[in-house]
This record gives structure tokens, C-alpha cells and sequence, in this order.
């Protein structure tokens, strides 16, 4: 049998009650556009198609740009910028003054140039890790070393669902939304401002996500329902204040993580936790060194005497160390849900 869902009977059907019918072997997105395919087996979903609508294979496609997108604008390797287009409008850093409608109407990947035609700029589709690197801070950031060892230690999939509560720049949530669409993502902050920031960029991307303003060590996840996440994340303090209801959303053997700063904030954590029933307590700290491989130029002396106002070089290639200025010192506390 083959059926098509809508977006809405999709999320309904795949998250909600996942074994609706045993009959229905092959599904397909509805969205017009949408590559999204997956086949039903022995209660669960599998994935069959490259692409859907909000994973991408690469940064650069060749879509073009339109009024009102959101792309990334990449002037070097660690200078990169996220735009929404806007017709009359420009972009100006020490590279030049970029219009806007020098990009509308163009393929993603593509040289635009300045209005002196001397400097350029290469647009890049969005995906979490560039967004990651072109964050303006509105708190602490956690960067791409921290959030590749949550991943994957979890090994989060599509369908699955997740909570977040400390949303800060959006970071990490934009990591999460990807990894499980169209899973949901139920995200908290304790100041709407936050909220309603983080939220219009997430609806700019996936509609998986769902934004609340909640003191959570007070109010917990409300509007979350029961034993429903497969991972809850938190980044604020005294976490401990809120684990009965940590466990009232986490399925049996749901992940538990924490990030927190101090080595007494894990002690006291850990404690009452295993007083909740939780098991395990790794605690990680991540170190990320990159290097880079590039030319250098070494002056020698002179190969003969009697040589004047000569200097001989010699060129070669080397590792370097790459400056790791951008990192979000902090550890990881990793707990199960019995």
C-alpha cells in the first residue's frame, strides 16, 4: 500500500501513535517539493530518501535566492554572517557594501560582488553549524565540540522527541531539530525575549519546534506530555530542582544531560539524582585543537660568499595551531532514566 500524509498527519500519526496501521508499508510527504519517503517496518519508521524538507545534504545548492531567505554569507574561514534578504537593502563590513538585490534572484554558491566590484562574498544555504559559527551572543555559546558528543552519544534519530530547556542563542536546538525531524523539539527559557527571538528563527527553518516561556525549576515543561522524550537537555543552574519532572517526560532508558560549569554543581546533581532513580553520572569534558596545513617562507642566508643585500628562502608546508578563542568551557553529565 502507498498513502501520502500531510505535514500535520504525519507528525500525528509518526510521533503520537507510530504503529496506526500495519497495513501501510510506504509513506510519503505531501509538502509540495518534499523528497521525504520512508517505509514502515515491524512498528517503526525508516527513512528511504535523501532528502526532506528541512535536511540538506550540503551548504551549497543550487537554489536560488529569494526576498525574505535566510542564507549565510561566507568572507572567509572564520568570518561568516547570517542575512535575511531584503529588496533595498544592503550588507556593509570591512569587505565592502553588498545589495541585497545582488542576491535575490541568484543560485546559492555564486561570487556576489560589492558595489566597487573588488571584494566578494560566497552565499551558503543555512545548516546548524554555520548558524553555530555566525551567532551574534545572546548568552554562552555551546559550539560544535560540546554538541557532536551529545549527539552522538545518544545517537538521536528522526521521530524522536527531545526537551531543552535554556534555549540562550539557539545553538544547540538548531542541532536537535535537524537530527530528529520531524521529531519535536520542546524548547524553554526563562525570558520571552529569548523565546520569541529563538523562535522566529526556528520557524524560518523546520516547523518541529515548539517555544515556551517557563521557569522551569518552578513550572517544569508545561504543555509536555507524559514520557514523551527520548533526551532532555538542560543548561542552567540547580538543575537538581526539576528531576521528578525530568522523569515524568523521559520514556524508560530516556537520556538525561546536563551542562553545567562547576565540579559542586555536578556533586550535588549526581547525588540527588540517584536519589531519583536516574543511573549512570559520565561526566565529560570536551577539548576541540584544531590546526591548519599552509605554506611558510623561511629566510636563510646567503648559498656563496661576497654575496650583498641577498636573502635566500626556503618554502615549505607545516601544521599550525588554529586559535580555539570560541569555546564554551563547561561539562557534560550524562544519566539514563530507569
Amino acid at each position: 500500500a502507498f498513502i501520502n500524509f500531510t505535514q500535520e498527519q504525519l507528525f500525528y500519526n509518526c510521533l503520537i501513535k507510530p504503529a496506526f496501521s500495519t497495513d501501510i508499508t510506504e509513506y510519503q510527504c505531501s509538502t509540495e517539493g518534499c523528497l521525504f519517503k520512508a517505509e514502515f517496518q515491524k512498528t517503526r519508521f525508516v527513512e528511504t530518501s535523501p532528502h526532506s524538507c528541512f535536511k540538506l545534504d550540503s551548504p551549497l545548492t543550487t537554489n536560488e535566492m529569494q526576498e525574505n531567505q535566510h542564507i549565510i554569507l561566507s568572507f572567509s574561514f572564520d568570518e561568516i554572517y547570517e542575512i535575511t534578504l531584503q529588496a533595498g537593502q544592503q550588507f556593509e563590513n570591512r569587505y565592502g557594501i553588498f545589495k541585497h538585490d545582488s542576491f535575490i534572484g541568484k543560485p546559492l554558491g555564486t561570487k556576489i560582488f560589492n558595489v566597487k566590484n573588488a571584494g566578494f562574498v560566497i552565499p551558503l544555504k543555512f545548516i546548524p553549524s554555520l548558524h553555530t559559527e555566525s551567532l551574534k551572543r545572546r548568552t554562552q555559546i555551546i559550539f560544535v565540540p560540546d554538541i557532536s558528543v551529545i549527539i552522538g552519544k545518544i545517537s538521536l534519530k528522526p521521530f524522536q522527541n527531545v526537551v531543552e530547556a535554556g534555549i540562550g542563542s539557539g545553538s544547540l536546538s538548531h542541532f536537535l531539530m535537524q537530527a530528529i525531524y520531524p521529531g519535536k523539539l520542546y524548547n524553554f527559557d526563562l525570558l520571552q525575549e529569548r523565546v520569541d527571538q529563538a523562535q522566529l528563527e526556528f520557524n524560518n527553518y523546520a516547523d518541529n519546534v515548539i517555544s515556551k516561556q517557563s521557569n522551569v525549576l518552578e513550572n517544569g515543561f508545561p504543555g509536555v506530555p507524559n514520557t514523551i522524550a527520548s533526551l532532555v537537555f538542560l543548561d542552567l543552574p540547580n538543575p537538581e530542582k526539576c528531576l521528578q519532572e525530568v522523569k515524568r517526560v523521559l520514556v524508560t532508558g530516556g537520556h538525561f544531560v546536563v551542562f553545567l560549569p562547576c565540579i559542586e554543581q555536578i556533586h550535588l546533581l549526581l547525588q540527588k539524582a540517584y536519589e531519583q532513580k536516574f543511573r549512570g553520572g559520565e561526566v565529560v569534558k570536551v577539548h576541540a585543537q584544531g590546526y591548519e596545513y599552509d605554506n611558510r617562507t623561511l629566510n636563510t642566508l646567503p648559498l656563496y660568499k661576497g654575496a650583498k643585500n641577498v636573502v635566500d628562502c626556503k618554502k615549505f608546508r607545516q601544521f599550525t595551531k588554529v586559535a580555539t578563542g570560541r569555546t564554551h568551557t563547561g561539562y557534560l553529565i550524562f544519566l539514563r532514566n530507569e
